[in-house]
């Protein structure tokens, strides 16, 4: 009796369709005229809560003619491969897999195929120089979206040279002229084997799909045994937000920040306090980092939940250690996170609705394989349960929270690339209506990434992030007040990345104003006898700029060295209060004050 499929490894980015209904329950209409397969398949996944999963070429040039009325799904597939050497399993409820009827037919047929396969050139033939080596840059992305794929791996056999693709999926390495057997692989995706000639410095784009497996049992690591010593970057711990998603969630959220709160070196801050301590550093000594936008409180609703929305999230990298030269303004940690781009080929979207939250995300392609945008929020109705305390103060308070997420990209060329960002969000809190408190996120990031040439690879940021809070106390109506603070920060980045033969040198400026608004309070209700009052606005300037090389001296031994330097200072206009000397800094120990003009620097 011949052997069934037993296991089939499904790795996707989006959560399974949210429905009950299962495919021997599904029903199909239709009417086709030599319509291809695939384009089928297509049709009905695009209709119905329904994914496919088979090779491309397995279906080159089939077509189908007929037609179908309500017939049942299970019916329609089975017609469809009928002229075909497939078959189907269907695997959890709505996700069906074609295989072939004889594994052996397909395995010959690739054989000979790959074997007559002509090698890709890579440069230009007409132009060729006298040179040994050439650079090959390029993009590795996802087929399924367009997006780029992070830390995906390229290996050329013969030589034993290698790299990987950045956060964006773009590589650059140096090879020998002539003909290499390049293997590009990444977790989750097939992988994909090319004979290259390379005649000059040339660009390759290679795109990625989602590996289907027929195993009794696999086991994946996300990186290899050595990687802790053979990586030169120290003390990071990249967080594959995938297993974010299948951790248990609290109140039906799954949350990033209790995901890096389980990594070694790092501690929770406390019972109902928000953030993460880095190695005895505290809180406020963390950069967290959303695309380059500086989020300073990174919880919701007293730290129960995060303030990172996981359906968008693409990557997330926590620095405990040996931070990269490129970072800057903090003693702990690095906590880098970036927003997916969007899928540049069709709309998906995903969502959840939880115990105290729901949320929802939509991927749509504005200009297929161009541009796109991404969209995302979450808000919350936690007051339910706050009803159900004995407590009745505790009854008659409120808390909720929502945030939202945006990104937009466009793709000019291979060489340029624009983003946008957008994020806000929002927490408020009121005690049995006597004592109310609230803080903001917000931020937004515009980006230009671009190639100077094949082994140059530069961006341009331009970021702007404020954070603000205020507490409301009516506990004494003669003493009501509300109170506002709030900070915001305006940065613009340069930066640049060189790939040589045996270096990744990274270099790069950055200069933010800081605008501090230490506070403002005002009266609350017409029986407050409290006066109204502001203190002075400051402002501060940080520039910085910084320099790394990677050097790697031979395949057992790789130098990283970095370098930065910070000049800050805070600037007027201001007004600072000279002090009698030995005496308290109290109101009465004033004897002067020094008065400073805008844009001067105070001392």
């Amino acid at each position: 009796m011949r052997k069934l499929l037993l296991i089939v490894c499904l790795v996707t980015s989006a959560y399974p369709p949210l429905v009950a209904q299962s495919i021997s329950d599904m029903r199909w209409t239709g009417d086709y005229a030599q319509q291809s397969l695939v384009s089928i398949l297509e049709e009905i996944q695009q209709q119905e809560a329904v994914r496919f999963f088979f090779r491309p070429e397995w279906l080159a040039g089939a077509s189908f003619s007929g037609s179908f009325a309500d017939v049942p799904l299970t019916q329609v597939i089975e017609q469809l491969l009928a002229d075909t050497e497939l078959t189907y399993q269907s695997y959890q409820r709505y996700y069906i897999v074609l295989l072939p009827k004889d594994p052996s037919v397909f395995a010959a047929t690739s054989s000979r195929r790959e074997a007559n396969q002509d090698a890709v050139l890579i440069g230009d033939s007409l132009n060729r120089s006298e040179q040994s080596t050439a650079t090959v840059s390029g993009y590795v992305r996802d087929g399924a979206t367009g997006q780029g794929v992070t830390g995906a791996t390229l290996l050329a056999k013969e030589v034993e040279q290698g790299t990987s693709t950045n956060i964006n999926g773009y590589f650059s390495f140096s090879l020998p002229v002539g003909v290499h057997s390049l293997v590009i692989s990444s977790l989750g995706y097939e992988e994909e084997a090319l004979d290259v000639r390379v005649v000059s410095d040339g660009t390759l784009s290679v795109d990625l799909y989602e590996s289907t497996s027929r195993l009794e049992e696999i086991t994946i690591t996300e990186r290899a045994a050595d990687d802790n010593v053979s990586n030169p970057q120290m003390s990071a711990a990249r967080v594959d937000v995938q297993k974010v998603k299948k951790m248990p969630a609290f109140l039906g959220e799954t949350d990033l920040i209790n995901a890096i709160e389980l990594l070694p070196g790092v501690s929770v801050a406390g019972e109902a306090a928000a953030g993460f301590n880095v190695r005895g550093g505290d809180v406020g000594q963390n950069l967290i980092l959303l695309d380059g936008i500086s989020v300073f409180n990174p919880s919701h609703l007293f730290g129960f939940f995060s303030a990172f929305n996981t359906d968008l999230l693409n990557d997330a990298t926590l620095y405990k250690g040996g931070i990269p030269a490129r970072y800057g303004g903090r003693i702990a940690s690095v906590l880098d996170v970036s927003l997916k781009e969007g899928n540049l080929r069709q709309v998906t979207g995903s969502g959840g609705i939880g115990l105290v939250a729901s949320r929802l995300a939509l991927e749509v392609p504005l200009v297929k394989e161009k541009s796109s945008l991404i969209i995302g929020g979450r808000t919350s109705y936690s007051d339910w349960i706050l009803r159900q305390v004995d407590d009745l103060d505790i009854r008659r308070s409120e808390a909720s929270f929502y945030d939202a997420n945006l990104k937009w990209t466009y793709r000019f060329n291979e060489k340029h690339k624009v983003g946008l960002t957008g994020y806000v969000s929002n927490d408020d809190f009121n005690y049995a209506g006597t004592t109310a408190y609230g803080y903001q996120n917000q931020g937004a990031a515009l980006r230009w990434d671009f190639l100077v040439s094949p082994a140059w690879l530069s961006a341009i940021a331009l970021t702007r992030s404020r954070f603000s809070y205020g507490v409301g106390d009516v506990t004494d109506s003669l003493r009501a007040s509300s109170l506002e603070a709030g900070f915001a920060i305006s940065e613009g980045r340069w930066n640049v990345t060189r790939f040589w033969d045996k270096h990744q040198v990274e270099a790069g400026v950055n200069a933010a104003r800081y605008d501090f608004e230490p506070g403002t309070r005002r009266p609350s209700g017409e029986l407050s006898l409290l006066l109204p009052e502001t203190l002075s606005a400051e402002q501060a300037w940080d520039l910085s700029g910084y320099l790394s090389d990677e050097f790697r001296i031979n395949p057992q031994l790789t130098l990283d060295v970095g370098v930065r330097y910070n000049w800050y200072r805070m600037v007027g206009p201001q007004t600072v209060a000279v002090y009698a000397a030995g005496q308290p800094l109290t109101p009465g120990a004033v004897v002067d004050s020094l008065r400073y003009g805008a844009g001067e620097t105070v001392v």
